[in-house]
């Protein structure tokens, strides 16, 4: 008894707690209503149109607005062909002259939906009412040689209630083999055939259900009629005619700007022992692609060693108990560039000694990514903005900019054939392939229309000397350079670096005695170019060559075949609002 007495606040809290909620139990839940009647009459117009009247009757035991009707207008129309094949069209519908009478009607469009809704926004109603909707269907050509078809969802599978009685009238326009026609009811996918009970008069067919139908249930009419049954369809040829010609103009306009504006005339190599007019490595990088490369801006670390500006010291390896150990270097600047520098090298340069001197490569933290990339954009302003010194002609580089545009012709062509209009599979693939081929021309012109100046052509043969010889160079020939200049091998190792031809490099002196470079000391023992070409690697890969990422985020079956209940044009649902 002295438990009971405990216990009795707590059950009256929650009984109150109860109580408290039906009300809002309540008003959440959904409007309560019964569709009685689902009537449709559906005229078929001999160019594969159709007129459609739905006449729905409905109970409301709640207060409601209306009712609304979403009509699908575009997706795939699945059936099976004679052998059981699954086949499908891409089918699209136009709707228009929407009209419930006296009702208002609100119309929307919601991607592949038509939503029509039908009653006052100011005004609820209960009890029985009757709603008489009304529209105009077009279809499309469905590009289908073999036969034509009336495919119609009469009872929609997303109506979200049960349907006490459903009946229909189909009026045809010209005569039809009536053992060609199938009703399927069910869900979505349904094959089921047999409930529906119907009559012919001459073109005009009259229908019921046999049983009620649950909720997202529905009933689709299928009809086989022989090829030309229907005539002066809508139909999107003209669109793959237009995406073919707009795409082939393109193709043959960037051709012409290529022919015209990049077709680069061919540098014919000229030997060369020494980078041409004193260009830094950096430079040489530039003029090759026209592009300031992360490469170009490290070959200026051997470069100015080289020069005299800093030197290059390895520090006793980090040990690891297991693993690597980890190499670690030191720059020392030795002097200041001289004013005369271009900026992209003072950045570089007085970056680098920004933080510290000397400095551990390793402790570079990684805003120094914001001044390498700030060092590649005066790079490329060392030769833009200098119009003598310019690597591309600026014509070449307009028609570069238009080439981008047309390649975006057959890229829209391509989307429109294949997802916006409605063909015949032959014509689709016909449209499609042009356009592709067409991409393809306009991006390859686009990609290779860069023509060169005088001045970067003119560079451009004697760097191509001067690269092969890298790559080829004989050692009778090496010997007398290296008596002219014993640091021969260093004055050219930060060019073999942007060519990319740093191993080639170091073969081509073997047997060769090559002293250490003045700019380097290490813990290697007996010197040898590998531990020096593995020093410059390391610090390049430790440098940061790109600004830290930014961290902020933001918040994104009959014997002809068989249909589907579901599966054909017009469907969709609806329900009360």
């Amino acid at each position: 008894m002295k438990n009971d007495r405990k216990s009795a606040p707590v059950l009256a809290f929650l009984c109150l707690c109860l109580l408290l909620a039906l009300p809002l139990s309540a008003s959440g839940q959904s409007i309560q209503y019964d569709t009685l009647d689902y009537q449709v009459d559906l005229t078929v117009h001999d160019n594969n149109t159709f007129s459609v009247q739905e006449t729905i009757t409905v109970d409301f035991l709640s207060p409601a607005h209306g009712i609304y009707r979403y009509i699908t207008t575009g997706g795939e129309i699945f059936f099976q062909s004679e052998s059981g094949e699954l086949l499908s069209l891409n089918g699209r519908l136009h709707i228009g002259a929407v009209d419930a009478g006296d009702v208002e009607v609100l119309q929307t469009d919601e991607g592949d939906n038509i939503v029509v809704r039908l009653g006052s926004a100011d005004q609820t109603l209960s009890g029985r009412q009757t709603y008489v909707l009304r529209y105009e269907a077009e279809a499309y050509e469905d590009g289908v040689a073999d036969f034509d078809q009336v495919y119609w969802d009469l009872i929609p599978t997303g109506w979200e209630t049960a349907i006490g009685s459903a009946s229909f009238r189909i009026e045809m326009p010209a005569d039809f083999d009536d053992t060609q026609m199938e009703w399927i009811t069910g869900y979505v996918g349904s094959g089921q055939t047999g409930e529906v009970s119907w009559s012919r008069s001459g073109n005009v067919i009259t229908g019921v259900l046999d049983r009620p139908l649950a909720a997202h249930e529905g009933v689709t009419f299928r009809a086989l009629l022989p090829e030309g049954y229907f005539s002066g369809e809508r139909t999107d040829s003209w669109m793959a005619a237009a995406a073919v010609i707009a795409s082939v103009a393109s193709a043959i306009t960037a051709l012409f700007l290529f022919f015209r504006f990049g077709k680069d005339k061919k540098a014919i190599p000229v030997v060369e022992f020494y980078p041409p007019d004193e260009l830094s490595p950096a430079e040489v990088g530039y003029i090759l692609d026209g592009t300031a490369n992360a490469k170009d801006i490290l070959s200026l670390i051997p470069y100015f060693a080289h020069k005299g500006y800093l030197e290059i010291r390895q520090l006793e390896a980090e040990k690891k108990f297991f693993g690597k150990d980890v190499e670690s270097y030191e720059l020392h600047k030795l002097k200041d560039l001289p004013q005369s520098a271009p900026q992209y090298q003072k950045v570089f340069f007085d970056g680098l000694f920004s933080y510290g001197d000397p400095i551990n490569t390793k402790d570079i933290p990684k805003e120094f990514g914001d001044t390498f990339k700030t060092s590649q954009d005066y790079l490329g302003s060392f030769f833009n903005k200098n119009s003598k010194k310019r690597v591309y002609q600026t014509s070449s580089m307009i028609a570069t900019g238009a080439g981008c545009l047309l390649t975006l012709v057959p890229v829209a062509a391509i989307i429109v054939t294949l997802g916006v209009a409605v063909l015949a599979p032959e014509i689709q693939g016909i449209a499609a392939l042009a356009a592709l081929a067409s991409f393809v021309v306009s991006l390859l012109c686009t990609i290779f229309m860069r023509k060169r100046t005088e001045y970067s052509a003119a560079l451009m043969g004697r760097l191509k000397g001067f690269k092969e010889f890298i790559r080829v160079a004989d050692l009778e020939r090496i010997k007398m350079l290296v008596s002219e200049d014993p640091q021969y091998f260093y004055n050219v190792l930060p060019y073999a670096y942007v060519f990319g031809l740093t191993d080639v490099w170091m073969r081509n002196f073997e047997g060769l005695e090559i002293q250490p470079p003045t700019w380097y000391s290490g813990n290697m023992g007996t010197f040898h170019m590998l531990y020096l070409m593995n020093s410059i690697n390391t610090i390049a890969d430790a440098l940061p060559t790109a600004p830290p990422a930014d961290k902020s985020s933001f918040g994104g079956g009959g014997s002809f075949g068989g249909g589907f209940s579901g599966g054909g044009f017009g469907g969709g649902g609806g329900g009360a609002w």
